[in-house]
């Protein structure tokens, strides 16, 4: 039957908050120096990584860049209704997998070098579609105002922290989460027209 947009944005609450209670548990279990490690990883931070954490993510993203642009035609298209999808003789479940498989893999490439930063991939999206005026953003601006939103958050975090050393997800976090929410409120008034 698919999924709405919305159920899926609260199926993916739910296995984070589940995903988040088994990283507390994992956590209990650490040495105090390796607990703090792995608690500032959670949170998301670019301080201290090397050329390793950065080859780690560059060494999927040629592949995977390939792979999302030559789908790019087919991923255009999911934000239509369902009928108007199978109208246009495409797969509605096909390519929907397609691009569920594409971007867990390119978010875990980012994830596994420098943590996972809260609300890149909401706020990347809405931001990419403000600045171009286009009807959606493409891969290639989202993907630019993602890199430009953890850059800035990381900046800032050196900046205004100091020597607290606070991580660039904190920043991350407090900027995508007023747009999640202005982004859900946007989609719960287009239901109602």
């Amino acid at each position: 039957r698919g999924i709405q947009p919305l159920r899926l944005v609260l199926i993916g609450v739910g296995v984070s908050m589940t995903l988040a209670v088994c990283s507390n548990l994992m956590i209990s279990g650490l040495a105090p120096h390796m607990a703090n490690d792995f608690a500032r990883w959670l949170i998301g931070s670019l301080t201290n990584r090397t050329w390793i954490d950065a080859a780690l993510s560059w060494a999927c993203l040629p592949v995977l860049s390939l792979i999302a642009f030559y789908r790019q035609f087919y991923l255009a298209r999911m934000s239509l209704d369902d009928d108007l999808i199978r109208a246009l003789g495409l797969r509605v479940m096909t390519e929907r997998a397609w691009a569920l498989a594409i971007s867990v893999m390119l978010v875990a490439s980012a994830v596994a070098a420098a943590g996972p930063l809260a609300f890149v991939a909401f706020a990347a999206g809405p931001v990419a579609h403000g600045l171009s005026g286009a009807p959606r953003p493409t891969l290639g601006s989202a993907a630019l105002s993602g890199g430009v939103i953890v850059l800035g958050a990381d900046l800032t975090a050196r900046l205004l922290a100091g020597d607290l050393g606070l991580p660039a997800g904190v920043f991350t976090a407090l900027l995508g989460a007023p747009v999640l929410i202005g982004v859900l409120l946007q989609s719960g008034e287009g239901t109602h027209d």
